[in-house]
């Protein structure tokens, strides 16, 4: 299946009557086959009253394992939240057949159109604990809370203590793992510090944060990317000052 998106943002859709008209779906726009929809309006030539240019290809529906033509179905990931979305789909022939052999697009209705939810922010981690200490290190694990919409970046850890960091929160870029499953580190030095090392006989403040990201528009750059999202961070949590490591 070849199916294509088109985005709107509905800040721009002045007339309300037009924003009621618009399906509320979840953050992924299913798309049904049109031969089997009542709901998807057949169009001219391949096109629709809207400009091709604007139309983004999304290859997720292109794998024929996961989508066999016989489902009539698939699923469009990677979209802005709280977005407008118009989408038409075709079926495109094997590789190496005549493009005129490809059917033609059809697509939603006006009237039809897919509007994302909101993305909600992800739950915060739990059970942040000292595993060890060193004279110049501290060991600590925790627990990842439920991400929901978040798009996981990076772990971010701090610590502060007075006669290290001058009592300013500092991130400790050992434990910045970009693999959400990874909830154990070692931090034995942060960036900046006049001694290259973690000072002993010192306690130390520590909080934890997960890092989110969101997708950016389907055409920014064309097929859209990833892009922080302090929205969708989680509370930090701290632990506790009678557990401080030293």
């Amino acid at each position: 299946w070849d199916v294509q998106v088109r985005e709107t943002d509905p800040a721009s859709i002045q007339n309300s009557s037009n924003a009621s008209n618009v399906t509320n779906m979840t953050n992924v726009t299913n798309v049904t086959n049109a031969s089997n929809s009542s709901n998807m309006s057949n169009s001219t030539n391949g096109t629709s009253n809207l400009e091709d240019t604007l139309w983004i290809s999304r290859p997720e529906c292109r794998d024929v394992a996961q989508w066999p033509r016989a489902g009539g179905r698939c699923v469009v990931p990677r979209l802005l939240p709280e977005f407008i979305y118009d989408v038409r789909v075709r079926e495109t022939c094997y590789e190496g057949y005549p493009v005129d052999l490809d059917g033609p697009f059809n697509a939603l209705p006006a009237d039809r159109q897919a509007l994302t939810l909101p993305a909600q922010a992800g739950l915060s981690p739990s059970g942040l604990e000292v595993t060890g200490t060193g004279p110049y290190s501290l060991s600590l694990k925790w627990v990842p809370g439920v991400a929901n919409d978040c798009l996981f970046a990076h772990w971010a850890v701090e610590i502060n203590a007075l006669n290290y960091t001058g009592g300013l929160w500092v991130q400790a870029d050992e434990c910045a793992t970009n693999t959400r499953n990874n909830s154990a580190c070692t931090i034995t030095a942060v960036p900046n510090m006049a001694i290259p090392h973690l000072k002993s006989n010192t306690e130390y403040a520590v909080r934890l944060s997960e890092v989110c990201e969101t997708y950016t528009s389907i055409y920014d750059p064309p097929g859209g990317s990833r892009e922080r999202a302090v929205w969708l961070d989680a509370p930090a949590i701290e632990i506790p000052l009678a557990s401080r490591p030293r």
